[in-house]
């Protein structure tokens, strides 16, 4: 996966997000839950960026964090990845 395509999915856990506040019940679950998967996808991209020797890890270490921020917060609103 290229940087492009880490944008463009990590646009897509807002976008998700942005969808859970207007929805309620089973479809904001979903909702929350999609956001979470295209957190792992934008997770998956920076991994495979490191692997590529696109970046070092440790050039990665803050996001990886925030990745993790996210992922625990989508988790308390309601995702079940």
């Amino acid at each position: 996966m290229s940087v492009s395509v880490s944008v463009t999915v990590s646009g897509s856990v807002s976008g998700s997000g942005a969808e859970a506040i207007g929805s309620d019940g089973g479809n904001r679950v979903a909702r929350f839950s999609t956001a979470a998967g295209s957190n792992a996808e934008v997770r998956a991209a920076l991994r495979v960026a490191v692997a590529w020797q696109y970046v070092s890890a440790r050039e990665l270490e803050a996001g990886e964090q925030l990745l993790d921020r996210i992922a625990a917060m989508l988790y308390r609103l309601g995702a079940r990845r």
